[in-house]
């Protein structure tokens, strides 16, 4: 599945190369990635790289990954200032490489509205 995904962004390339039209290299290898991965993983044979098609699978894993970094850079400043400056209870309290939020994290995630619309989507209520 490797071989045959792998022969077809070599065609795919080889023909963008003659036209000498631009190509999104990343997303080439991304589509080659969820291409192999749908037909290994879900047997289904889907093939966003030559037609530009796009997947409902990719879109949602693509959309995961974007929401995942953004609450992550979103949120590392903060947890790392608190980690460093503010005493527990304000602070994060570090016990045996376990982190617990403090106030001001917790106070945080609780009225940041991305992660509240993510948490509501995955059905999580705690």
């Amino acid at each position: 599945t490797f071989t045959q995904k792998a022969e077809m962004l070599i065609k795919v390339l080889e023909n963008n190369a003659k036209t000498a039209e631009v190509v999104d290299i990343q997303a080439k290898f991304f589509s080659f990635t969820m291409d192999s991965i749908q037909k290994l993983f879900f047997g289904n044979e889907v093939d966003t790289m030559a037609d530009g098609k796009t997947d409902p699978y990719a879109t949602a894993f693509d959309n995961a990954h974007r929401y995942m970094l953004k609450c992550v850079l979103k949120t590392v400043i903060l947890q790392v200032l608190t980690v460093t400056l503010l005493p527990w209870p304000f602070g994060t309290l570090q016990v045996g490489g376990n982190a617990a939020n403090g106030l001001i994290m917790a106070t945080y995630l609780h009225f940041d509205q991305d992660y509240q619309g993510f948490k509501k989507k995955c059905g999580v209520s705690a």
